[in-house]
């Protein structure tokens, strides 16, 4: 009696575990746009400040302030007024993190002199929208080189550090209905053993 609870404990979980993956995709999340981003220039070499801009057009396009010299690497909010489209802050960021709006963001983000490697940082809009840039830090006097970087345009839209579009609904709910039908089958498996 014990292993037939157990099973149907686990047959459960896998099909809540497929009908929320399912749900996640008619999320009003997914009604958002995300917009990859072109950093001009593409590079940095040492530089105490330097407008980066992140190929948003407009009266009030995405730009930031970057510093590469001895002193450090900064990353440098716009700040304007709250109905323009500057980044406003930044925040240190996982590649794949989810970034939301509770992150606490820096209008100055200081970065070592010596550091090195790939990085990935948050940003957040004057007009609450997040996004994240990745870059290469180039070490000690090293030219940093920005990777890619894109936002979600809806204010207080989530993004993952690394995401260049928004998954279909479509798609996810197929996922979600796939492992429901494997953990399905799995258990099928078990029973005739």
């Amino acid at each position: 009696m014990q292993m037939d609870e157990r099973r149907e404990k686990v047959k459960k979980f896998v099909a809540g575990f497929g009908a929320a993956l399912a749900a996640t995709a008619a999320a009003p999340e997914a009604n958002a746009t995300i917009i990859p981003l072109t950093p001009n220039p593409s590079g940095l070499a040492t530089s105490n400040n330097t407008l980066v801009d992140l190929g948003i057009g407009g009266p009030h396009p995405f730009d930031f302030w970057q510093t590469n010299a001895s002193t450090g690497k900064t990353l440098r909010g716009v700040s304007y007024s709250a109905t323009n489209l500057n980044i406003a802050g930044f925040a240190q960021a996982q590649f794949s993190q989810l970034i939301t709006s509770g992150i606490g963001f820096a209008q100055n983000l200081y970065i070592s002199t010596a550091a090195s490697g790939t990085a990935t940082y948050a940003f957040k809009t004057n007009a609450a929208q997040l996004g994240w840039i990745r870059m290469n830090l180039g070490g000690t006097d090293g030219a940093i080189t920005y990777l890619a970087a894109a936002f979600n345009d809806t204010p207080g839209g989530t993004i993952g550090a690394g995401q260049l579009a928004v998954p279909e609904p479509i798609s996810a709910a197929l996922l979600g209905l796939g492992l429901l039908a494997l953990g399905a089958r799995r258990h099928r498996n078990r029973d005739r053993s």
